[in-house]
């Protein structure tokens, strides 16, 4: 799966030239062909990190340019051959600035270097501050803003207000902005974002916990929330607010990878994860939500999914199967597109974020870096298993260090080679 989703990946980057002047590096997003979307390259950054986070500090700078007047930032930077700007139909202004500040930590974190987060800490307090805009409730969710990338979703999960998946984003993206703060000696913005996270923490756990999972969203009334294709107002309940969803701890993973404490419940995470994988369930993997009536999936969603729940001590690995399984019914029988990532209403194809795929191997090991403090975490999700710790690669010797885990009487014994 790694292989084959890295041949989707490399064939949809662009590196080119540019009159003596810098770079410029992009990748489109399969069939879609926007440049340098954001929130693929979320996912895609796995990529970066483990291999060429050079590469990921040149599209970080890059996307600098192309910060919107307001505070947020763009979908994307251009389509086909174009690279003037953004070309999606509608903003998804939170989860686009949450990305954005989470991509910068877990790249300083795997880097060990503060140049780039230093040179661009103005940008970042304003995307930081246009987050906190998004809440006109005072309990942490962002209520403004709220469409998000899930685009053949139902309603809950593609647009509502104060969805969960959002408000954990949020969460994470003040907590590596506290962080970022703190070593900025910055006391106002600190307080800033221990505050938003104790009101999101408050609110995740008094309104969207439900027993054994969180709620997709919270507002369950439609006032107010218009369909952002249609424009058209949504009438009376919105529904499947109440359903189990693959997406509310999505936003921790970068935090997880890089032994950033994230202060929220972990029993509630790995219980939540648990019963929505259980009833999202379909034969290839997890649909968007249980009562997402599209029955739309997303292979590379799952993946982060099941990296996400290793780092919380679940695994759920071994669900790539579904995954390949899609991906040669796909190219043999189905559509086809090499790496697919959705079935035929969405249907995209040749598509990058398959990459994401990557992310196992760190996921295995319970491999966590920061660079920054100096520390390295494993803790592996099952054992035994061997894992190439590949921040640590010395490309130009050609010498990867590699993590041995077996159990001896009972104990995990670990050897480094």
């Amino acid at each position: 799966l790694i292989a084959f989703s890295l041949q989707s990946f490399l064939s949809n980057s662009w590196w080119m030239r540019n009159d003596g002047n810098d770079d410029w590096f992009t990748v489109w997003e399969g069939n879609c062909a926007y440049h340098s979307t954001i929130d693929v390259e979320y996912n895609a950054s796995l990529f970066y990190l483990l291999l060429w986070p050079e590469l990921l500090e040149r599209t970080i700078r890059q996307w600098t340019r192309y910060e919107k007047e307001g505070g947020n930032m763009s979908h994307d930077i251009g389509k086909f051959l174009v690279g003037k700007g953004m070309e999606y139909g509608h903003e998804m202004e939170i989860e686009e600035n949450g990305n954005f500040i989470l991509l910068v930590h877990a790249l300083e974190k795997f880097t060990g270097r503060t140049e780039l987060t230093d040179s661009i800490y103005p940008q970042l307090l304003r995307l930081i501050r246009y987050i906190e805009g998004s809440d006109t409730t005072g309990n942490g969710f962002p209520n403004k803003g709220t469409a998000n990338t899930i685009d053949d979703a139902g309603a809950a999960v593609q647009y509502a207000k104060e969805q969960t998946y959002l408000g954990v984003k949020a969460y994470a993206a003040y907590q590596a902005m506290r962080l970022c703060a703190e070593r900025m000696k910055d006391a106002d913005t600190v307080r800033l974002c221990e505050t938003k996270m104790g009101l999101i923490r408050d609110t995740l756990e008094q309104s969207a916990w439900l027993g054994d999972h969180y709620a997709v969203c919270i507002q369950t009334a439609a006032d107010g929330v218009k369909d952002v294709w249609t424009g058209q107002q949504m009438e009376g309940e919105i529904p499947g607010w109440d359903a189990y969803s693959i997406y509310p701890s999505n936003g921790l993973l970068y935090l997880l990878m890089t032994a950033t404490e994230t202060g929220l419940n972990p029993d509630r995470l790995r219980t939540d994860l648990t019963h929505a994988t259980a009833q999202s369930m379909t034969r290839y993997g997890c649909k968007h939500s249980s009562k997402d009536t599209t029955g739309n999936l997303w292979i590379s969603q799952n993946l982060w999914k099941d990296f996400t729940a290793a780092y919380l001590g679940l695994d759920m690995l071994g669900l790539s199967d579904n995954y390949w399984d899609y991906e040669l019914y796909e190219n043999a029988q189905g559509i086809g597109g090499c790496f697919v990532d959705a079935p035929p209403t969405a249907h995209l194809n040749y598509y990058p974020r398959g990459v994401v795929s990557l992310g196992a191997i760190n996921a295995l090991g319970g491999v966590q870096v920061d660079k920054v403090r100096r520390v390295v975490h494993l803790n592996p999700v099952r054992v035994p298993c061997r894992v190439p710790l590949l921040s640590f690669a010395d490309w130009k010797e050609g010498v990867v260090p590699w993590a041995t885990f077996r159990l001896e009487q009972g104990q995990v014994v670990f050897e480094l080679e």
